[in-house]
C-alpha cells in the first residue's frame, strides 16, 4: 500500500514537472515570436527566469528587460500580455497570481502615469509640497500662473565648467575638446537661453549652482564697499535701517580656498510697515559702463523674524519690474530676480530699490546686489606654488564649485577635500 501511494505521488510529482518544463518552453515560444504591430522592429523578448511558489500560489516570469522596454508600453499591451500568459500556464499554475516583470520592474510599472486610470501610489511623489511664499514671485507679469510649476523650487545645473587640477597646477576642462567647443561650454548654450526661462514661465524658481550670466562685466553696490561711482542710498521716513549684524563685503580681487565673501562686511535691518506714508527705501544705483543685458542678484540675511514678501523694484532704462522675495529663506547668497537691459550712466532710471513695506509684522534686511555674471574670482593653488591663480574666465565658464564659494556657502559643502576641485564640483551641485 505505501510502495502504490509513493508510485502516484511521484507520478503527480513528474507530472508537475512536465507540465512546468512544458509550460517554460511554451512561453519562451510564444516570446521569440511576439510582435508588436505597431513597434514592428522590435527585438527577440527573452524569459530570463520562471519564478513559481506553490505556498503563496505565485508566478513571477522575468524578461530580459532591455528589449521589452524598447516599446512603448501601455495598458492594453500589459492588459493583453498578462491575458496571453496566463492563458498558456499549465495546471496549476494558471490558477495562481501572475507578475510579469522587464528586468526587477513588473510591466505595469512601465505604463505612463498619464495613461493610466489611476495613479500609481508607489511612482506618486508623496512628499507634502512646500505650501509657502515662492521665494521670488515676479509681479509684474500680465499674468498670473495658478498650475503648472507655480510655486515650485528647481535646482538646474548646466554641465561641468573649468577647474583647478592640482596634479597638473593648471585650469582644465572637465570635458574633451570636440568640435571646436566643450561639454562645458556647450550645453550651457541651450540650458541658459531656453530651458531656464521655460521652466521659470511655467512658474517655477530656478537656482542655478552654476552662474547663469554670461555677462563678463560685473558691478556690485554695497552698503559696505563702493568700489567704483555707483551709490547706495538709505530714504527713510520714520523706520531707519541699522546695522543687523555680519554680511557680503567685497574687499579683496581673489578668494582662496575657505574665505568666504558672505562674512567680510554688515548688512542692513529695519522694522516692516503696513503704512505706505512710513515706508523706508534701500536704493542702489550702479554705474553702469557698457550698456548691455545683466542679470541682477539681490542679497539679504535671513532672521527668526524676517518676512516672507519683500518687495524690490528693478529699475532698468527707466523700466520698472517689480519682485517680491520670500526673506525667510535664502539669506546669505545671491538671490537672482531677472536679466534686464541697462542703459549707460548712473542714475535713479537704472537702479533697484527695496522697500520695507509688508502685509506681515517682522523685518526686512538688505545686503549688496549684483549685476552682472562677472570674471572668476575664486584663486587655486597648493604650498608649491608662490601664488595661486584665477582661471582669468568669465565666472559662468568655471566649475560650479567657485560659484558656490562666491555665493557664500561654507567650504564643507564646495571643498570638504580641499585638493581635489574636480570631485567637489561633482558634489556640490546637489547641496547648493
Amino acid at each position: 500500500m505505501k510502495r502504490i501511494l509513493f508510485l502516484v505521488l511521484l507520478v503527480s510529482q513528474l507530472s508537475i514537472v512536465y507540465a512546468q518544463d512544458n509550460g517554460i518552453d511554451n512561453l519562451r515560444e510564444y516570446f521569440a515570436g511576439y510582435v508588436n504591430p505597431e513597434y514592428p522592429n522590435l527585438r527577440e523578448i527573452t524569459v530570463e527566469d520562471i519564478q513559481t511558489d506553490a505556498q503563496t500560489k505565485h508566478v513571477t516570469i522575468v524578461l530580459g528587460s532591455n528589449n521589452f522596454i524598447a516599446q512603448p508600453v501601455t495598458p492594453l499591451l500589459v492588459g493583453n500580455l498578462y491575458t496571453e500568459v496566463k492563458r498558456r500556464l499549465p495546471m496549476p499554475f494558471n490558477t495562481y497570481d501572475l507578475t510579469i516583470c522587464a528586468g526587477e520592474t513588473p510591466i505595469e510599472q512601465l505604463i505612463p502615469t498619464s495613461m493610466m486610470d489611476r495613479p500609481d501610489a508607489a511612482r506618486v511623489y508623496e512628499r507634502e509640497l512646500y505650501k509657502g511664499n515662492p521665494w521670488v514671485t515676479p509681479m509684474s507679469l500680465p499674468y498670473s500662473i495658478k498650475k503648472g510649476l507655480q510655486g515650485r523650487h528647481l535646482g538646474v545645473c548646466h554641465s561641468h565648467g573649468k577647474y583647478f587640477n592640482f596634479n597638473k597646477q593648471e585650469w582644465i576642462w572637465q570635458r574633451p575638446r570636440l568640435f571646436c567647443t566643450t561639454e562645458d561650454m556647450f550645453t550651457q548654450t541651450f540650458v541658459v537661453p531656453y530651458l531656464l526661462p521655460m521652466l521659470q514661465n511655467a512658474g517655477a524658481v530656478v537656482f542655478t549652482p552654476r552662474e547663469r550670466d554670461w555677462q563678463k562685466q560685473e558691478i556690485i553696490v554695497d552698503n559696505d564697499y563702493i568700489l567704483d561711482g555707483s551709490r547706495y542710498e538709505e530714504r527713510v521716513s520714520k523706520y531707519h535701517w541699522q546695522y543687523g549684524g555680519v554680511g557680503f563685503g567685497h574687499n579683496r580681487e581673489g578668494y582662496e580656498n575657505g574665505e568666504n565673501p558672505f562674512r567680510m562686511g554688515t548688512f542692513q535691518i529695519t522694522e516692516a510697515t503696513s503704512n505706505k506714508r512710513m515706508t523706508s527705501d534701500v536704493v542702489w544705483i550702479p554705474e553702469v559702463l557698457v550698456e548691455d543685458d545683466y542679470a541682477v542678484y539681490v542679497s539679504y540675511q535671513t532672521m527668526p523674524n524676517s518676512i516672507p514678501d519683500a518687495n524690490y523694484t528693478v529699475k532698468h532704462g527707466g523700466i520698472e519690474t517689480d519682485f517680491r522675495v520670500n526673506q525667510q529663506m535664502g539669506g546669505g547668497t545671491w538671490v537672482y530676480l531677472g536679466t534686464f537691459h541697462f542703459t549707460k550712466g548712473k542714475s535713479d532710471d537704472n537702479c533697484i530699490k527695496l522697500t520695507n513695506f509688508s502685509n506681515y509684522k517682522g523685518v526686512v534686511t538688505a545686503d549688496a546686489v549684483r549685476l552682472g555674471g562677472g570674471m572668476g574670482n575664486i584663486v587655486r593653488g597648493d604650498s608649491t606654488m608662490v601664488l595661486p591663480i584665477g582661471s582669468d574666465l568669465p565666472r559662468c565658464l568655471e566649475a560650479a564649485r567657485y560659484s558656490a564659494q562666491w555665493y557664500g556657502m561654507p567650504d564643507s559643502v564646495y571643498s570638504p577635500r580641499g585638493n581635489d576641485d574636480g570631485r567637489d564640483d561633482v558634489n556640490v551641485r546637489p547641496f547648493t
